[in-house]
């Protein structure tokens, strides 16, 4: 069997199991370019003098916004489909929710802990995959946030029509 259906068939085999990532940091300049992007400019996100002087963290955070966007750099090195290639088109389908529980300070060491929670054929050859995603601080407890993030995966040949959303319309 090759192709979408048995990507998706590893991915039901997968459900329930967790997979961490490696621990990696956001530099000053990877967390200032995207506030810089998102035209957020606060300074406990961006002024160390500011964060040492007012901040309860007593140094930049890294933008929470931020640490959503990385999901692709989470996913992708444990073996999560995450672009568009011979078998699917792969499209980010939302969140279903966020949830944050302490700031990650820049430069710290964070991880993601991911978990497959479903896998549905929604109509035939197209799949929603969800997942959960902890983001892990070294010196934390618990996750610094933790999302569940849906995947929309269509084979090449739906990949040019609109795939019909939940409750909407085409």
């Amino acid at each position: 069997m090759v192709g979408l259906p048995a990507l998706m068939d590893e991915f039901r085999a997968r459900i329930g199991a967790e997979s961490v990532t490696d621990w990696i940091t956001v530099d000053k300049v990877m967390n200032d370019v995207f506030c810089h992007l998102a035209r957020d400019f606060q300074p406990i996100y961006t002024d160390s003098r500011w964060c040492a002087e007012h901040s309860p963290f007593g140094a930049p955070i890294v933008h929470p916004s931020l640490l959503l966007a990385m999901e692709v750099w989470f996913i992708r090195p444990l073996g999560f489909p995450s672009e568009t290639t011979e078998y699917s088109t792969a499209f980010h389908y939302g969140f279903n929710y966020v949830e944050w529980r302490q700031p990650v300070r820049v430069g710290e060491p964070l991880r993601a802990c991911v978990t497959v929670r479903a896998v549905e054929e929604r109509q035939p050859g197209e799949y929603l995959m969800t997942h959960t995603v902890a983001v892990e601080v070294r010196r934390g407890r618990e996750p610094a946030v933790e999302y569940e993030s849906c995947g929309l995966f269509l084979p090449p040949e739906n990949a040019g029509r609109r795939a019909v959303l939940p409750g909407g319309t085409r």
